[in-house]
């Protein structure tokens, strides 16, 4: 495995054809403190047997300052992936390129990789992440010389000043109770299709805290948590990942921890 430059990556996958093949990128939506640093979280599935991809995101510069890029998949590195020259214009470009054209895969919903901003401001407001055309516009490819078609979807990040109130929608297909909890926490889904979803733990700066894998059945399944899963009292966001949504809930742990 090899690392090349962006132009070096362009040039390789610009020489490809159509494929059907259609994995996707999405931004994740994430709840946050207006005025405190923010992780948001750059997630693919559907991404197997790649030979290289490239794509950017963007940002409204007014509302959120970059800071840095972490969980880079692949033990990637920020020198290594990213095309970083338009930061300060609000885009960061990303790419990763087998050049043995063996293929690589990303694991469904897992994290390609993790931007951290700092909010501007203590507001409330909602801001959209989504994918730009630069400074590296969308390109992949597989091992069979395919390219893979483009499917991208933008997140929003939504900043809670000190005076609002969070809302996370009251989806009945995604329950927890009792809440606020003490000891323990029943969560409890009730989805029409199956396949496989992630159970994760955020804080309210979006930080994951611990995750775990589900299976759907295509009906409903009950997870149960317990204080232990949770560093200490306090309000957290359970939020469950498939790969076709995101379901959230904001949550409150009492139990006699500090």
């Amino acid at each position: 495995m090899f690392r090349c430059l962006p132009g070096l990556v362009a040039a390789l996958l610009a020489t490809l054809s159509l494929s059907a093949q259609s994995p996707i990128f999405y931004v994740e939506d994430v709840t946050a403190e207006a005025g405190k640093e923010v992780a948001v979280n750059i997630r693919a599935t559907n991404a197997t047997n790649i030979a290289g991809i490239q794509f950017s995101v963007a940002w409204d510069t007014l509302v959120l300052e970059y800071v840095d890029v972490e969980n880079i998949a692949r033990n990637g590195a920020p020198n290594a992936n990213f095309n970083r020259t338009q930061v300060d214009q609000g885009r960061i470009g990303y790419f990763e390129v087998d050049q043995t054209v063996q293929g690589f895969d990303y694991p469904d919903s897992s994290i390609v990789f993790t931007v951290r901003f700092q909010s501007l401001s203590d507001i409330s407001q909602t801001t959209t992440i989504s994918f730009a055309d630069t400074p590296l516009r969308f390109t992949g490819s597989d091992p069979s010389m395919d390219t893979l078609v483009r499917d991208t979807r933008a997140g929003e990040v939504t900043l809670d000043g000190i005076t609002s109130v969070p809302v996370f929608g009251e989806d009945a297909r995604f329950r927890v109770s009792p809440n606020p909890f003490t000891d323990r926490l029943r969560v409890e889904t009730a989805l029409r299709y199956g396949g496989r979803g992630t159970l994760e733990i955020l804080d309210l700066s979006g930080r994951l805290l611990s995750q775990r894998p589900v299976e759907l059945t295509g009906g409903r399944v009950v997870v149960e948590l317990s204080g232990a899963d949770f560093p200490s009292r306090g309000a957290y966001v359970l939020r469950f990942v498939t790969d076709r949504e995101q379901l959230t809930r904001k949550i409150i742990f009492r139990g006699t921890r500090p």
